[in-house]
């Protein structure tokens, strides 16, 4: 929209500058035919700019409704960045609260830290049409591929609603997996910009954009790659996507208690209990930090 909105503007000043050329031909056509191609250039513009601008605002009218739903989907953490999706509903992230920066704070480096040690978990709930499945499987799977792991041994699997646990071993030095790491967590934050492509052209990018397609066709899911957590569900009639980039604790708390992803729509308050359970084991144990399982 912004694109559009600035290639009007464009045209705009280009007509001002054909405008200033017309009046400096004064002395070679007739003063009413100036008059006549000055006006109808006016009415062409008014034309085409007021869908536009009308267009825009309710663009915004509509990303404030969104803003709203997010804040109420993401909680109790809080919402970043609402973008709409490309037929209906919007994504956004969950971030941290402040109080919760208390307990995870210095955790983003041991995050990484974590994927360069060599394995990761791949949880998937999906609940949906059958056949819609295998086609976010594959694409989850060729996420995973492009991080540079590389999945082994069988996968858990249970059938009705899919539910599967697989685990997944580091292809390449930790350097390089924490290089895509991060490319797949930026191309998710610009996944739904008009300039992703440009921005993003990467094979990390085309990974996550195809996985969100594939999660259009799902009303239901949530997916786990490592420390990345998808969410997909529906809320008012209308797709909520969610993106949480997983703390350490919190990494801990889902393999300690992976049923809470079967539940898409309160995953993240069960996430927050779930990690109050760990904090208070942990309290009455003296245990100074949980042990990790990615």
């Amino acid at each position: 929209m912004d694109i559009l909105i600035d290639r009007i503007q464009r045209l705009r000043t280009a007509v001002s500058e054909l405008e200033a050329i017309l009046s400096a031909k004064t002395g070679r056509l007739p003063s009413a035919v100036i008059k006549e191609l000055q006006d109808a250039i006016s009415e062409s513009l008014s034309a085409l700019y007021a869908p536009v601008e009308d267009l825009r605002w309710r663009r915004l009218d509509q990303l404030d409704t969104y803003q709203q739903a997010a804040s109420r989907a993401v909680d109790p953490y809080e919402s970043h960045e609402v973008m709409p999706l490309r037929h209906d509903g919007f994504l956004t992230f969950a971030h941290s609260t402040p109080e919760m920066h208390a307990i995870y704070a210095n955790e983003l480096d041991e995050r990484y830290q974590s994927y360069a040690e060599g394995e990761i978990t791949i949880d998937v709930f999906i609940d949906g049409e059958e056949g819609y499945d295998d086609w976010l499987l594959e694409n989850l799977n060729n996420l995973v591929r492009v991080l540079g792991y590389e999945e082994g041994g069988d996968a858990e699997i249970e059938r009705g609603s899919i539910w599967r646990r697989s685990r997944a071993t580091a292809q390449f030095a930790g350097g390089e997996i924490l290089d895509r790491l991060k490319k797949a967590e930026r191309a998710l934050e610009l996944a739904q910009l008009e300039l992703r492509q440009a921005e993003v052209d990467s094979k990390e990018a085309a990974a996550v954009n195809d996985l969100l397609s594939a999660l259009e066709a799902v009303p239901r899911a949530c997916v786990r790659v490592g420390s990345i957590l998808v969410i997909k569900f529906t809320q008012g009639g209308e797709s909520v996507v969610i993106v949480r980039n997983l703390t350490q604790v919190e990494l801990h708390a889902v393999g300690r208690f992976p049923e809470i992803q079967r539940n898409p729509e309160n995953v993240l308050q069960a996430l927050v209990m779930a990690v109050s359970e760990l904090q208070r084991e942990m309290e009455e144990g003296g245990e100074s930090s949980p042990g990790l399982t990615m």
